[in-house]
């Protein structure tokens, strides 16, 4: 998908479409939500078939467009023009889009009944990111176990790949223990300059990331959306903010989800999280709003 909604990437980039739910973050899934029960594309869960998109040379077209960041407010586009158009500064950078992969599906799922097809489409992967260097890939997953087993390195290939970031999904502590240290063993066990990243969403309880931050890159944080969303404490966000302003880290707060932060309820009284819809309810933090990026450069490798 082109000029995504998403608010930290430019592109989304589905390869397939269809996963299995593993941890409690997946319990109201979007992309399943989407997918399997409203438009009946694929059928969720192991016994669903993962479906090849037909959107691959979606970003061959992307690497070709030139790609500008406002160093003074973060405005980002392929418009390649002298002034910024949303603050009106002359502080534009080239700069590489950034790409989701994948939003409707997990790269680094093991299915066994597809596993020799999804082997060769992951290799394909990894060509098209291979020769597309114009793009940061950002590749989210819930099964960090499996990447070192299927992402190929430099002596196998032949690719640097600097372009490409690994980052997992963590709802909560548990989560955040099991997965986040199969994550930074990645710069120690394969030769990776890319991005460590960490999306806590949907964040479903206080996360201590501090033991691992000198070696993540950035870290999104958001409530969950839909109909039958769980609200963020606010605590949780600030405390996961916190962390990363002291680490020097990056932090985005994607939105609060269907729940208003705002004390709905007389002091003294408990707290009641107030539905208010994810329009409502925003993204603003503290009375501002947390777009801190990564930023890289073209001719950059990630560090």
């Amino acid at each position: 998908m082109e000029n995504t909604n998403i608010e930290w990437a430019d592109h989304t980039f589905n390869p397939w479409v269809g996963c299995t739910k593993v941890s409690d973050g997946c319990k109201y899934c979007y992309a399943e939500n989407m997918m399997s029960k409203r438009f009946k594309k694929v059928q969720w869960g192991p016994g669903g078939t993962r479906i090849r998109t037909k959107t691959w040379g979606e970003p061959l077209r992307w690497n070709k467009q030139e790609w500008a960041e406002c160093t003074h407010c973060g405005w980002r586009g392929h418009e390649f023009i002298v002034y910024c158009p949303s603050c009106g500064d002359n502080s534009l950078q080239p700069t590489r889009a950034r790409v989701f992969c994948a939003s409707l599906a997990d790269v680094f799922e093991d299915k066994p009944d597809q596993r020799m097809e999804m082997n060769n489409w992951r290799r394909n992967l990894i060509e098209l990111i291979h020769i597309t260097p114009n793009l940061d890939w950002l590749l989210l997953t819930k099964r960090p176990e499996n990447i070192l087993g299927w992402i190929p390195n430099k002596r196998m290939t032949g690719y640097t790949l600097s372009n490409i970031n690994f980052g997992v999904s963590v709802e909560d502590q548990e989560q955040a223990n099991e997965r986040v240290p199969l994550l930074v063993e990645l710069k120690t066990m394969w030769e990776f300059t890319g991005m460590l990243f960490l999306s806590c969403e949907p964040l479903l309880g206080m996360i201590d990331l501090s033991r691992w931050l000198t070696q993540i890159g950035w870290v999104i944080v958001g409530g969950e959306s839909g109909p039958n969303a769980r609200p963020a404490k606010i605590e949780w966000v600030r405390g996961i903010r916190d962390q990363c302003q002291a680490a020097e880290v990056p932090f985005l707060f994607k939105q609060w989800g269907e729940y208003s932060p705002i004390r709905a309820t007389p002091i003294g009284f408990p707290f009641e999280p107030q539905r208010v819809g994810k329009k409502a309810a925003g993204r603003v933090l503290d009375g501002q709003i947390w777009n801190q990026f990564p930023i890289f450069r073209i001719g950059e490798n990630h560090v």
